[in-house]
């Protein structure tokens, strides 16, 4: 499960289920095929997870901190 922890958040942002392990990944896609509620959930909430951690805001800020953070060192 190599970067999906960081990017999923099970039952929030998505489902996790553990690579190459086809039973619990088939459930996995069973839910999402019948819970259109469950789908449009996950879809908005990852989405706003997306936004907030990898919009234009959130890294201009991260930038402005790390340019900020260069320049204190140079003086």
């Amino acid at each position: 499960m190599a970067g999906i922890p960081e990017a999923v958040i099970h039952e929030q942002t998505g489902l996790v289920a553990e690579p190459r392990d086809v039973v619990p990944i088939a459930e996995q896609l069973e839910r999402l095929l019948s819970d259109e509620h469950m789908r449009h959930r996950l879809g908005v909430n990852a989405r706003s997870a997306i936004v907030e951690q990898w919009g234009a805001e959130a890294v201009a800020e991260e930038l402005s901190s790390v340019f900020a953070t260069a320049s204190n060192r140079d003086s």
